[in-house]
């Protein structure tokens, strides 16, 4: 089942309170505003900075006053009647606040009335006793083989558009090369691909070594585990997989 079919069935089951623990923010709130897109619901984002706002209008202006959480939260549950799907991010640290707390159970009880759901997204997983035991998880996947494949080729084609680059891999450099990548996060393999090839703006076998390196700084860093498996698929060539126009040179048109 992929991510985007575990958080449907999560808002089809009416699951009021989801709680995401992630270092991938941008990645699940993609994957909210494909959900509430596809189901055709409100979408309402909260932060810190930009308080309570509509989340699929880009530059959307908040409600005013939203800023604090208490507030924000209190709005949804006394002045929001409409049916949505209403963000989080970055709540749990301020769930410390007894008033805070207090006005997202209330909310969390109001809004599941009328099939919404709140999804609060951390980058912690230090959400409140009373509030993690009733908060279905939601654990977003790491990218398989043909994700890492898209990441390589995004990545540095985007890197390719500022400055020119070389790519150089064999078939089994390439297969190497994203297995070795898998066990990352997408934000910690995007990373360590831009770091490997701004040094010579190049990327080739020489490389490898350098990316198991930087692996296990991230994964020392970040607390990741390793759950790389053998990609059973491989494109043809890394020609094919670099360049947009898949010269057999390697190097990025």
């Amino acid at each position: 089942m992929t991510d985007s079919e575990q958080l449907q069935r999560l808002f089809i089951s009416r699951s009021p309170l989801v709680a995401v623990q992630t270092f991938e923010e941008d990645y699940v709130l993609g994957l909210v505003r494909e959900l509430a897109l596809e189901l055709r619901s409100e979408l309402w984002i909260w932060s810190a900075t930009d308080g309570l706002h509509e989340g699929l209008l880009s530059g959307a202006t908040p409600i005013p006053d939203t800023e604090k959480p208490g507030a924000a939260l209190y709005t949804l549950a006394h002045d929001r009647r409409a049916q949505g799907i209403y963000v989080f991010l970055d709540l749990a640290g301020h769930l410390r606040d007894e008033r805070t707390l207090r006005c997202l159970r209330e909310a969390v009880e109001k809004l599941g009335k009328n099939g919404s759901q709140i999804i609060l997204i951390d980058q912690s997983d230090s959400l409140p006793p009373v509030v993690a035991a009733t908060a279905a998880k939601f654990i977003p996947s790491l990218p398989d083989a043909k994700e890492i494949q898209d990441i390589l080729k995004t990545t540095l084609r985007q890197f390719n558009e500022q400055r020119r680059i070389e790519v150089h891999l064999s078939h089994e450099d390439l297969q190497t090369v994203i297995r070795n990548l898998q066990g990352l996060t997408r934000r910690q393999a995007r990373q360590i691909i831009l770091d490997i090839v701004c040094v010579d703006c190049r990327f080739d076998a020489s490389d490898i070594n350098r990316l198991l390196a930087e692996k296990r700084k991230a994964i020392a860093s970040d607390g990741v585990l390793i759950t790389s498996k053998s990609p059973s698929i491989w494109p043809r060539s890394a020609a094919s997989l670099i360049s947009k126009t898949g010269s057999p040179s390697g190097r990025i048109r």
